[in-house]
């Protein structure tokens, strides 16, 4: 069977291209290759199946554009669960009804978002598995650390269809009332290939996003992404 999984195309630029940079973060002066990225994101992948979660999950991703962001992305990719991103632009008021209307049964997220969870817990009653990246303080859950001590190095990633659920993305609500919108890997593919298509984009070239999904988009193109050092 044919696997439409998007970190399938991580996995293919890791092979080819296994020494360019995929992400330059200017902020601590790292860089990660295309075979790091697709390793660390195998490991957590792998970390987050050995603690509880499963394939089809909805898990809320909150934490800052990065190489950490884009690792865990794709790892949720891998592990067939499905990222939720919400923009924490739109004010705490939008973000608390974004989490309870996607219901989602995971959380992976730094220790503000944890001490909100704790304090704020209606929004997060769904939620089964809490993953701090970071120090944990009085909330449940592993550490990121700790799920990956937890995984492996041979990991293979879940077999996706092509119409199987990637990933909820959230409107800004500048226009209206925030809206999850459903990526499946299908269009997450389709998207890559008119990106790459329509404005000539190649493997290889850097890129400065401006939007983190972009981010994830060049990591899909074998395009290098320039994360400068800004909030």
């Amino acid at each position: 069977m044919t696997s439409f999984n998007i970190a399938a195309s991580l996995a293919y630029w890791a092979k080819e291209t296994p020494s360019q940079s995929a992400i330059i973060e200017m902020r601590n002066k790292t860089q990660v290759t295309f075979k790091q990225l697709d390793k660390e994101s195998g490991l957590i992948a792998s970390g987050l199946l050995h603690n509880g979660m499963k394939k089809g999950d909805r898990v809320l991703l909150m934490v800052p554009y990065g190489t950490q962001f884009v690792t865990l992305a794709f790892a949720l990719f891998k592990a067939g669960a499905v990222p939720v991103l919400i923009d924490p632009g739109m004010g705490k008021k939008n973000v608390l009804h974004c989490i309870k209307q996607s219901e989602p049964q995971g959380i992976i997220a730094i220790p503000l978002a944890h001490a909100i969870k704790t304090l704020t817990p209606s929004a997060f009653k769904s939620i089964q598995l809490s993953v701090t990246v970071g120090r944990k303080w009085f909330w449940s859950g592993p550490t990121l650390d700790q799920v990956k001590r937890n995984g492996q190095t041979d990991y293979q990633m879940v077999e996706a269809l092509e119409d199987q659920s990637a990933a909820i993305l959230f409107t800004s609500g500048s226009t209206g009332p925030a809206k999850g919108v459903l990526y499946t890997h299908g269009m997450f593919n389709q998207q890559i290939r008119v990106l790459r298509e329509h404005f000539g984009i190649l493997p290889g070239k850097k890129d400065l996003p401006t939007f983190p999904l972009f981010g994830l988009f060049n990591t899909g193109m074998g395009v290098t992404s320039i994360i400068p050092n800004m909030d």
